[in-house]
C-alpha cells in the first residue's frame, strides 16, 4: 500500500522530557505491506536470504566505547525488561496475539 508523504508533529511537550520539543517533521511517501509480517513470512525471508539480525551478530567492542566488557560478567544471567504501563495499558481484546487481519483497516487500508 502506498502511504503518501506529509508533515506530522513529532515529540511532545507534555510527557517525557526526552520527547521535547514537539516539532513538525516532513516524511516522504513510502510503500508498506497491508498487514504485519507473520513469523512464517519472516522465517521464509531468512531462509531465502540468509539474513542475520543485529542481535545474532557478534558485537565489536569498538562500536561501543565505554561499555563494560561482556567477559566482566561471565557466567551471570542478565536481562533488560520493562515493567509497568509502557507503552500503555492494553484495551480489552488487545495485548495478546491474534491472526493477521483480525482488526479493521485504517484510512490507508492497512490492518493490524
Amino acid at each position: 500500500m502506498w502511504v503518501p508523504g506529509g508533515t506530522f508533529l513529532m515529540g511532545s511537550d507534555a510527557h517525557y522530557a526526552e520527547e521535547a520539543p514537539a516539532r513538525p517533521v516532513e516524511v516522504s511517501g513510502f510503500w508498506l505491506a497491508r498487514t504485519t509480517v507473520t513469523n512464517a513470512d519472516y522465517a521464509r525471508f531468512v531462509q531465502d536470504t540468509g539474513y542475520v539480525t543485529v542481535a545474532e551478530r557478534p558485537l565489536d567492542p569498538a562500536d561501543f566505547p565505554g561499555a563494560p566488557d561482556e567477559s566482566e560478567g561471565a557466567g551471570e544471567r542478565r536481562a533488560h525488561y520493562w515493567h509497568g504501563d509502557f507503552p500503555w495499558r492494553a484495551e480489552a481484546g488487545y495485548g495478546t496475539t491474534a491472526p493477521v487481519g483480525s482488526y479493521p483497516p485504517n484510512g490507508f487500508g492497512l490492518s493490524d
